[in-house]
């Protein structure tokens, strides 16, 4: 039981970071919209993004789509089936979630969402309005907050324009939903014609993030 909870409470913290990526949704498309990638066992495969994710099991919980629809209070007919995404997901809630992992011991999570955005918004503006969130939303509850864009970094092939945010919760010993009292946020943006496809790690120390980070790998099924 206490387990479970960790995974509710850490599940709703990656969505509260997801959302703060997210901006208004934008008309129409110039290139073919995404499709849901697919797990088998522990490894997801994706072949609109041509890339491959492995989580090593325990203690790491995959969310089923069932489980996303009743966090985000969808219904089934909204979610879809298989790989497509119904076109009625772009508007409510806007975004589509592929996929969500969360460690039931230190609360780490990693999230693949896709959306929509205007025109004319860059993966800059896209990530200093993320970044500019995260501070309005930390710094009610008393905590230090930065970010700063790193530029680019290439994963499973691809190009991301990278945010890496910094919370710091003030007093050592002090956990937020598991994680240690300094906690990590690496937002990877990648534009695809007028869909961004967005991933969001949270972790507390630099080693796990680069071992997460190794679990990227390029897909060519």
């Amino acid at each position: 039981m206490i387990f479970m909870k960790k995974k509710i409470c850490a599940l709703l913290l990656t969505f509260a970071m997801l959302l703060t990526l997210l901006s208004a949704c934008g008309g129409g498309s110039d290139t073919a919209a995404p499709t849901r990638g697919s797990w088998d066992g522990n490894t997801f495969t994706s072949s609109y993004l041509g890339l491959q994710f492995t989580s090593p099991g325990q203690p790491w919980h995959i969310f089923s789509n069932d489980e996303i629809a009743e966090r985000l209070e969808l219904t089934d007919g909204q979610m879809g089936t298989g790989t497509d995404i119904p076109n009625s997901l772009w508007t409510d809630p806007g975004f589509v979630i592929d996929f969500v992992l969360v460690n039931a011991e230190n609360g780490s999570s990693v999230g693949l969402v896709y959306e929509r955005f205007l025109a004319g918004v860059s993966e800059q503006i896209h990530l200093r309005a993320c970044g500019d969130n995260e501070i309005e939303m930390y710094a009610e509850e008393g905590f230090e907050v930065e970010y700063e864009l790193t530029g680019t970094i290439m994963i499973a092939g691809i190009e991301w324009h990278a945010k890496r945010t910094t919370i710091d919760l003030g007093m050592p010993g002090l956990t937020l939903l598991g994680l240690s009292s300094e906690t990590i946020i690496l937002h990877l943006v990648n534009r695809d014609g007028r869909f961004f496809r967005c991933v969001s790690i949270t972790v507390s120390s630099e080693e796990e993030l680069a071992e997460i980070m190794s679990w990227f790998s390029p897909y060519g099924g």
